[in-house]
């Protein structure tokens, strides 16, 4: 099991390469020659040097990952699997739909924790780094140790394989990307109302205080709607960071917020105030 799940997310994952790298070529000559965004969009189109670092950002994101993750999930969630009485098949579409919502639904839950816990946030900031919307900006994976794979744990004790998670977590990953773009306005309001989408997306990545801490859906927006974390895209979003970090470089970038939290770690005198320092809500 731990060789077939290796095996079904590195052949997904290094297709799905290729896949990105056209569609941001394409995106890159709808914006710079044919200027396809919307009107009214804040966004900036590419810049070499923000593009750049976001591949940098990516590189680095799936080395650590390379290090730190595949051995827990592929020996834990394995194991976890192994022990449950429970076992899903993967035949069945039903199975891969209950696979995808259970998924999507922690996933939620992982992506605002990630926002409401600094230490979470320290990885996840890296994400929301640049100033820019875009496909290339999607490669800004969060630098971070394996702790998120712990959300991962119930979809096993259900009996869902590492197999069929891998696979679902490369769909959702996959669509994901494409929702950073600002070549793409509106869709459908019926489209809108259940899955995320650009425009969902894009009010997200917004340090705009109404739009702070929004939707966190990754393919469905509807937890958004049940929680009260949805809201919708009214005014062009300025991107970035509340606390914008002041570098291009991808390694100042990457570990900002792991340094800010020593710093603070350093300056503190309590138990107490150590404990704020790593879970409190990001200031």
């Amino acid at each position: 099991m731990p060789a077939e799940f290796l095996q079904h997310a590195t052949t997904a994952a290094v297709g799905a390469v290729p896949i990105y790298l056209v569609f941001i070529a394409i995106e890159v000559i709808a914006v710079r020659l044919l200027d396809a965004r919307p009107q009214g969009r804040a966004g900036k189109g590419y810049s070499l040097v923000d593009t750049i670092d976001s591949f940098a950002l990516g590189i680095g994101s799936v080395i650590i990952h390379g290090i730190t993750q595949i051995g827990p999930l592929v020996g834990g969630i394995s194991a976890l699997y192994a022990l449950t009485p429970l076992k899903m098949p993967t035949s069945q579409w039903w199975s891969w739909t209950l696979l995808l919502i259970g998924y999507d639904l922690l996933y939620y839950l992982r992506h605002r924790a990630s926002h409401r816990v600094r230490l979470m946030w320290a990885g996840h900031q890296v994400h929301h780094s640049s100033q820019y919307f875009n496909l290339a900006v999607a490669l800004r994976r969060k630098w971070a140790p394996p702790w998120q794979l712990a959300f991962n744990i119930p979809l096993a004790l259900l009996g869902f394989s590492p197999a069929m998670i891998g696979v679902v977590i490369t769909v959702d990953l996959t669509y994901q990307f494409f929702l950073h773009t600002e070549t793409i306005g509106r869709l459908p309001r019926w489209f809108e109302f259940v899955c995320n989408s650009p425009s969902h997306h894009r009010v997200h990545h917004g340090s705009d205080p109404d739009y702070l801490d929004r939707n966190y859906g990754a393919f469905l927006i509807i937890w958004d709607r049940m929680f009260g974390t949805f809201v919708p895209e009214t005014h062009p979003a300025t991107y970035g960071l509340a606390h914008p970090i002041d570098s291009t470089n991808p390694l100042t970038i990457g570990v900002s917020g792991y340094r800010d939290i020593l710093r603070d770690l350093r300056d503190s005198h309590t138990l107490r105030e150590r404990l704020a320092c790593v879970l409190r809500s990001p200031s």
